[in-house]
């Protein structure tokens, strides 16, 4: 039987000095994938506490060079950083058809992204300025059954909340027309006027609605690039700004819910690019994202936004 592409791919580049390999390649899972784990340098020191070697799992798909090639960090503290997924801690690199097809070289081109992404970590140069600001990544391993959450929030509506950091209040959202999730149509808050965000009544079923609560933070960010996950990461963060968070939960689960979930809406100011001053409202866009920003029975669930001509009409 011929030795497979990536196989042949992977000795080549061994044969050249251009992988330090820690462990060689094996099969994994039942799809024909390849893998094998390696070191690589990161300039050090740096202040990100990354040690001067790290170790990585490279997965090469069966697929391969038709695909690209996967890398997870074998340090379970290697997390949290911007182009980084949010469970698998995989890295994020550049689109697949960017690398050569021919697979010693597509090989060696994402060994070298790696190591980029490795230097661009240790130094905080993953997101450069003026690159478009990158939203935390929100998922959860969790599996959700929650309906999606519109919400209508841009640069229009900044100047509603920008002198509203560090408060919280209550939020009344209804259901869409046809089902398809709710949408947030009141803000209100103690000490001033009501937020009524421009929400078609085409657009909304007012029979079907219920009451929650948003809390708006300086950043939606605790460490690295990373959002709060844990409640006890929540509390430290509101805590900072002199928000009691327990407060805005118990209110939230003592309203009536919508299919058995209860809502909290966490939202931050957000910069459009990297470097440039915050102009606009934003909180998790995923249908699954960590358990703080939605009380609910053990779940939680994120939204989309609506575009201000789709909500209005």
């Amino acid at each position: 039987m011929s030795e497979p592409i990536a196989a042949r791919a992977f000795r080549d580049a061994v044969s050249a000095g251009a992988i330090n390999v820690v462990s060689g390649l094996e099969p994994v899972g039942k799809l024909g994938d390849l893998t094998f784990a390696f070191e690589l340098p990161v300039p050090h020191p740096n202040s990100e506490g990354l040690p001067a070697q790290v170790t990585v799992r490279a997965t090469i798909p069966q697929q391969f060079p038709l695909s690209g090639v996967r890398f997870v960090p074998i340090d379970p503290g290697i997390s949290g950083f911007p182009h980084q997924d949010g469970q698998s801690r995989a890295l994020c690199l550049k689109p697949d058809s960017s690398y050569p097809r021919v697979p010693l070289d597509r090989l060696l081109a994402y060994i070298v992204s790696a190591r980029e992404w490795f230097a661009g970590a240790a130094t905080g140069q993953l997101l450069k300025r003026g690159d478009a600001w990158e939203l935390p990544d929100f998922r959860t391993e969790r599996k959700i059954d929650f309906p999606e959450l519109f919400f209508v929030e841009s640069a229009r509506s900044f100047a509603a909340w920008e002198s509203r950091l560090g408060e919280w209040g209550e939020v009344q959202l209804v259901e869409h027309v046809h089902g398809r999730g709710i949408a947030p149509v009141r803000f209100s808050h103690r000490s001033g006027a009501p937020f009524v965000p421009a929400i078609s009544s085409d657009f909304r079923n007012d029979n079907r609605s219920i009451l929650g609560t948003w809390i708006l933070l300086p950043s939606l960010i605790v460490q690295r690039h990373r959002a709060a996950r844990t409640f006890r990461e929540l509390d430290t963060s509101c805590a900072a700004i002199g928000i009691n968070v327990w407060p805005c939960l118990s209110r939230a689960r003592s309203r009536r819910s919508y299919r058995g979930h209860h809502v909290v809406l966490i939202g931050a100011p957000i910069p459009r690019k990297v470097g440039d001053e915050p102009s606009d409202v934003d909180g998790p866009p995923d249908p699954q994202i960590s358990a703080p920003h939605l009380v609910t029975p053990g779940a939680s669930a994120g939204g989309r936004e609506v575009r201000q001509r789709d909500a209005r009409r």
